[in-house]
Order: C-alpha cells, then structure tokens, then sequence
C-alpha cells in the first residue's frame, strides 16, 4: 500500500505540473530545483517532489527554495515506491497540472523553458518535445548532437514521431497531457528504463503527434553528463526488463527508427547502472542471451566505461594467435568485463575479425599501443611498458582505478607490464598465466634475449624484489626477471598444466621463489569455447557421407608433425583406404599438396588453408574424427610440459578425438576416443583400420547450450 506525505493542493490550478522523482539525490537536486524556480513563465505552475528512498534531505533543498519562488509552488512527497517508475505514477496521481514534464533530479532546463513548451502545447494529443542537449555546465546549449539536429531541421512544426524518432530518446523533459498519461501511465515495476518504454506505447496511438518549440525559443532540457543511478541493488535479470518491453511493443512501420533509438535510450540505463555495479555485469549478459536480445542491445553501448578489471595482453583478438585466442577464452571464463592493453600487430600478424566474437561481451575498450616487436628485445618490452603505462594512467584519471589486472605470457611483455602496474599499485590484484615454458625452448636450450635493459623499469622491479624479500638474478636474460618478477609479486600464477608447473618450478634456482610460487599456484587447462561459438558460424565446406571424416588443425613444426599418420595411410588396404579421408587446415596447403601427391596420398588427404576461427569450430563439430598430437620431447625433458591448446577446442566439439602422445604426457591423460603413441606407426594404423571400418560413425550433434 502507498503511503504518500503531501501538503495541500493548490486552490488555483497550476497551468503545468513538474515532477521530480528522487532518490538519495539531495547533493545536486538543489540545481535542479533553482532552474524550474527560475523560469520566465508567470502563470502558476507546481514542482512536485516525489522522494522515493532514504531521508537524506530532501526535504530541507525543498524548503530552502519554497520562500520566493514566485509563481511556482513546490511541494515535497514522500512514498514507499520501490521504483522510480512507481514514484513517478504516485506524483501524477497526486497532481492536477493539465500538462506534466517529468524532469530527472540531475538535470536542469533553461530559463524559458516552461513558457516556451507552453505556447506550442495543445490538447489535441501531441507532446512537446524541447531540445535536449549534454548540460555543458552554463547556459550555452551545446547543438551539435546528431539528435538535436533532427528537432532543429523540425523546429516550429507538428510532426509525425517518426519524423523526428532520433531526438526523442532519451524520453525526459517532453510535456504529456494529463489524460495521455492516465490512459498510459509508467510500468511500476521497471527498475530502469521506463520512460522509453511509456514514450513507445504513446507515440504508438495513431492520434499522437509531436510539437517542436521554435529555435529561438529557449525550450531547452540540459542532460547531465554522468549520471549515477542511485540504484540500490536489484536482481540484475530485472534491469533488462525495459528493453525486452520495447523490443516486444507492436509498432507501426514507420516507428520502428523509434523503437531502435528508445532501445539505446534503455541500453544507456543499464550502462550507467552497470557503471557503479560493475559485479552484476555478467549476470546481465547472461540475460541478454536468454532473453535473445542480442541484436537489441548493443555491447559496445552496453559495455562502455564499465570495466574495473584490465587485461594486459601484448597479442589479442583479432590478430591470429593461438595465445591470443586462449587469452580472450579466459577473459570469457572469468566473467569479468576488463579493458585491454595490447600492441598493433598489423604486418607481422593476419587478423581474424570472427576471434573478437570469443570475448566481445567482457570487453570495454581495447587500447592498442604503436610499439615495436619485443619477444627477446629488451628495448621493445620498455616501449610497450612506458607506453602501456601512461595509456592505464589515462584510463584510471577518467574512469577511476582498476580493481585487478590478468596477463598471459607466451609473449613476455605482458607480465612485465602487468608486474610494473602491480608495483605501482600494490593493492592491485595480479592474474598472471604462463602459456608454456618461458625460459627454456621446446628443445630445452635457455631462451635468449639481446638488447639493454630500461633504467626506470630496472629500478622498480629492483626494489620490489627486494621488499617482497628476494633477491635479483645475477643474470641479465630477459626470460630469467620474467620468471623471477613473477614469482616473487604475483597474487596468483596459472599453469596450463601439472607438468609444466613442474617444469618450471623444479628448474627454477631459487628455492624461496619456488616454494612462494608454488604457495600462489593454480593450474587450469585451457579454457573450453562455449558451445554457442561452435554454431556462430556454419562452415561451406563439403564434407562427404560417404567416408568417414577425420582433421587436423595446425602447423607442422620439427617437433609436432603427422609422421605416423602418413606411414600408415601407405599402407591400409585400400578397401580401407576408400572409406576415409583426413582434412588438414594449416598454413602452407600448397606445399603441403605438393608433397602429399609426391607421396602418393591425395587421393586420401585434403589440403586446405586456414579458416577463421569460428568455422574452425564449426567445422570441428562437424567432423567424425578430430588428431591431436603431442609434441615430441622425448629425450629433452623428464616429462612433457606441453598440452596443446587445441585439445580444449576439440574437448568441447562433441567429435571423437584421436590423440597421437607421448607417454606420461597431459594429453594422454585425457579422455580420448582413439590413442597411439608418437612414433609408433603400427599403433596409428590400427585406428586407421578401425575407423574405416563399417558401421561407421554416427553423425555428430553439435554442442548444445550456450
């Protein structure tokens, strides 16, 4: 039940009512009070509070304007409202104004603008809609805005809503007549959007019609730039309900550049909501799924200026780079929506515009730094540290400071960046994720770097270790201060596997390093795509039904090939040989052809180039049969530190996966459909003989959720 705290009506009616619905918002509601006081309109009107949160002095910024508010009478209501859509519909139910502006307590308006609205409004089911502009601080409108263009070029006119669709969100400061808002009041139950969801419902009555103000008549609605919802928090589900409304609204044809602009109007809501509670960001993309709102509410409007966490990633999306790759699926698994520092990798690396699909929904802002190869070059670490820097100072001065960062090492420029931050900001939280071995090669030879280290980062990462309690390498190797900064500052390190956490650490010199390390380790295989990514894009590529489909993704290296795959091809019967054929997609196809027809395997091998990513996923649930194989370190290593990232795409592919390993490897480890061993070609042509054959495989259904 309503309970409503209000003074006397006024005996004479007012000729406009204005409410202000307020909550928690006592600080800058006296501006916007002193506007609606200081108007040039001498007719009565009345300016109705409706506080509908805490007492938190509302009532005295009301009562310190009441004396001298010439003809305006303001009058303070308190209600138990839970929203301000309820509050909105309780002050119209407690005001007799035949005209109603309903005006939000952070903005303000210009000096003539009830007057102005006035002297255009009719009863004859239009609305007057003023000019809304950014409040630029004074009295000088700002109208430059596309939108307030549109109502300019209709200035003076009655028009039809669809005429002027992009100046009508967002949907403050327009006059309503009473009985318009009667028929059609707010959905008290909207937490956030309500006003574009009213405005469509409106403008959608045949009879409506929408009167601008002239452009000299100072009918103008200043719109603050930073608005805090002052939203206490709500089931995050509950924020999207505005823009499902709107999406779900029956509108006329001609409405619907209406219905897309008011959609921004209500994504803009949640944005500035999400912006003071960033923790319930995932919860709302989850719901804009759900709720197959995706092609309604726009992620970069959704996402801008939210993200509190950073990711320092010196090779992302789209550049093609399987760590680059891995790096966005953690960002995806995490849930938390970051900013992104990398480099611009274009001339040394393709791009691959589907892989940004991977983390789109829990990415802000990229920020991609000018800067020079760095992977052994001490020189090239310092300029993307310097430049990576000042950029994170930037976005700290505007948007305040980040609550953690993540970084991902195949590429070491990421931790140094990362570990620089963290020294600079020890309350910051340190995510820092080993690819592979960082200081020893595939082939077990220290990895070297060149060039002179930088002076100012030298000497931070100096004194960090010394007050963490550790001492400095006495080498100079770029990949040794990786290792040792890391260990020493890092809130939490990510193995990708057991092994290589053994590795790593077991080869480590200091033993006090290792043991803090080791006490601040995780180890977690590479993240599963989500199986929606495997559908986002359905491959063209033919695929016979009549043999069974094997594949191999990737690049052939000294130390992972398809050796035993090729010696058993040779020599399965060729009844056997028929029923199969394997598809490999890799970087070289033509030379990869040339050498299978010199080998005698076209007839059974199809050489193809690489696709994007995401019909590589697709076309990897499509698949009977996916190779996985090891890398070869047998006589290197005591054990194999490496698991092929790849392993995680195929994991959640729902083929059949033959995994070609090394023994006491990760990978075999795995649940595997098929297995052999590295070397052995007997082994490989037993799965051959066996796929091939009858019956067959049944065909795949690809992964299902989201």
């Amino acid at each position: 039940m309503r309970q409503l705290e209000t003074d006397t009506a006024p005996a004479t009616p007012p000729a406009v009512s204005v409410i202000v619905p307020t909550r928690l918002g006592s600080t800058w509601l006296t501006q916007c009070l002193a506007s609606l006081v200081d108007q040039d309109l001498t007719d009565p009107y009345e300016i109705v509070v409706v506080q509908y949160g805490p007492d938190d002095g509302t009532g005295a910024a009301v009562a310190d304007l009441e004396h001298g508010a010439g003809p305006a009478r303001l009058r303070h209501l308190r209600t138990d409202s839970p929203t301000r859509a309820a509050a909105k519909n309780a002050g119209l139910a407690e005001t007799v104004g035949p005209y109603v502006v309903f005006v939000h307590d952070e903005d303000r308006v210009s000096h003539s603008f009830l007057s102005a609205v006035l002297r255009v409004a009719e009863p004859d089911g239009r609305v007057v809609v003023p000019l809304r502009v950014p409040d630029p601080g004074d009295r000088a409108a700002d109208l430059r805005g596309p939108a307030t263009r549109r109502l300019l070029a209709h200035a003076g006119r009655v028009v039809s809503p669809g005429r002027v669709a992009a100046g009508l969100a967002p949907a403050v400061g327009i006059a309503f007549a009473r009985q318009q808002l009667t028929a059609i009041p707010y959905d008290a139950d909207l937490v956030i959007g309500e006003d574009p969801v009213l405005l469509a419902r409106l403008l959608a009555e045949p009879s409506v019609r929408c009167a601008i103000p002239p452009a000299d008549a100072g009918a103008v609605y200043y719109r603050a730039e930073r608005r805090n919802p002052r939203l206490p928090s709500v089931e995050a589900g509950r924020l999207l309900d505005g823009a499902g409304r709107l999406a779900g609204l029956p509108l006329p044809a001609d409405l619907e550049p209406l219905r897309r602009h008011l959609l921004a109007a209500a994504t803009a809501e949640v944005n500035r909501y999400l912006q003071t509670h960033t923790d319930d960001h995932a919860a709302v993309i989850e719901q804009r799924r759900r709720r197959d709102l995706v092609d309604v509410i726009d992620l970069r409007q959704l996402n801008h200026r939210v993200a509190r966490d950073l990711a320092v990633l010196y090779t992302a999306p789209p550049h093609v780079d399987t760590s680059a790759n891995v790096a966005a699926r953690r960002v995806l698994t995490r849930k938390r929506i970051v900013d992104v520092v990398s480099t611009d990798m274009s001339g040394r690396l393709t791009t691959d515009p589907s892989s940004d699909t991977i983390w789109a929904e829990y990415v802000d802002r990229q920020i991609v730094l000018d800067a020079r190869p760095a992977d052994i070059w001490w020189p090239g670490v310092a300029e993307f540290c310097h430049k990576g820097l000042a950029a994170i100072d930037a976005q700290e001065r505007s948007k305040g400071p980040y609550r953690s960062v993540y970084s991902r090492a195949m590429h070491p420029t990421s931790h140094f960046l990362a570990a620089w931050l963290k020294l600079r900001r020890p309350e910051l939280t340190w995510y820092a994720e080993f690819s592979d071995p960082m200081r020893h090669t595939v082939q077990g030879e220290e990895r070297p770097s060149s060039g002179q280290q930088d002076h100012v980062i030298m000497t931070d990462l100096r004194a960090g270790l010394r007050n963490a309690g550790f001492a400095e390498p006495k080498s100079d190797n770029l990949f040794t201060w990786l290792e040792t900064i890391t260990y020493a500052i890092a809130d939490e390190i990510t193995f990708t596997n057991e092994n290589q956490r053994g590795f790593m650490l077991d080869r480590f010199p200091d033993e006090a390093l290792r043991a803090r390390a080791a006490a601040h380790s995780v180890v977690s295989h590479h993240p599963v795509p989500a199986p929606r990514l495997y559908r986002t894009v359905t491959s063209s590529y033919e695929l016979p039904n009549d043999k069974v489909n094997l594949a191999y993704f990737g690049v052939f290296y000294a130390t992972r090939g398809l050796t035993e795959v090729w010696q058993a091809l040779r020599r399965l019967p060729r009844d056997a040989r028929r029923a199969i054929v394997l598809h490999v997609f890799t970087s070289k196809p033509d030379v990869l052809t040339a050498e299978l027809a010199d080998g005698g395997l076209a007839d059974v091998v199809r050489a193809n180039p690489y696709v994007s990513y995401l019909e590589y996923l697709n076309l990897a649930s499509r698949m009977d049969v996916l190779i996985v194989n090891d890398a070869r370190t047998i006589g290197i290593h005591d054990r194999n530190p490496y698991l092929p990232s790849k392993w995680s795409d195929y994991a959640g592919s729902g083929t059949a996966v033959w995994g070609i390993v090394e023994s006491g490897s990760v990978l075999s480890g795995q649940r595997l459909d098929h297995r052999s061993e590295l070397g052995d070609v007997d082994g490989a042509l037993r799965v051959l003989a066996d796929l091939a054959r009858p019956p067959q495989r049944s065909p795949i259904t690809p992964p299902s959720g989201d």
